[in-house]
């Protein structure tokens, strides 16, 4: 992780962060019934590919916000302590988009990868 920003690991979070589905991602994660998930349900869940899944979850296993879990042939992925975290400073973000830059309220309400902005439609 901190290797892409030099020493500094809030900027090194900021970083993984701010790549397009890392969020995306993680509200997978947030929601109870997929606290756990595997490669392919994430994949199904969101449409990227699985070049970009792959580097993604790598980066977010390397900062310490997600890691594997389970038997080889039932491996899956799961928030550690600090993705669990994650969830106040995403919902924050989405609320403070609300307010500075008048994104639509519901914004708070559904997932960024639901989003028309997102999906590159608007």
């Amino acid at each position: 992780m901190a290797k892409t920003v030099g020493r500094c690991r809030t900027l090194a979070l900021m970083h993984i962060l701010g790549k397009k589905w890392s969020v995306p991602i993680l509200e997978i994660f947030f929601s109870a019934k997929h606290s756990e998930t595997r490669f392919n349900a994430i994949r199904s869940r969101t449409g990227i590919t699985p070049k970009n899944l792959s580097e993604i979850l790598d980066d977010l296993r390397e900062a310490d916000i997600i890691e594997r879990v389970g038997k080889q042939e039932y491996e899956g992925y799961a928030l550690t302590r600090k993705g669990v975290a994650l969830q106040g400073f995403v919902n924050s973000a989405k609320q403070l988009g609300v307010h500075l830059y008048g994104i639509d309220p519901e914004c708070t309400m559904r997932r960024c990868n639901e989003c028309d902005i997102f999906r590159g439609r608007s």
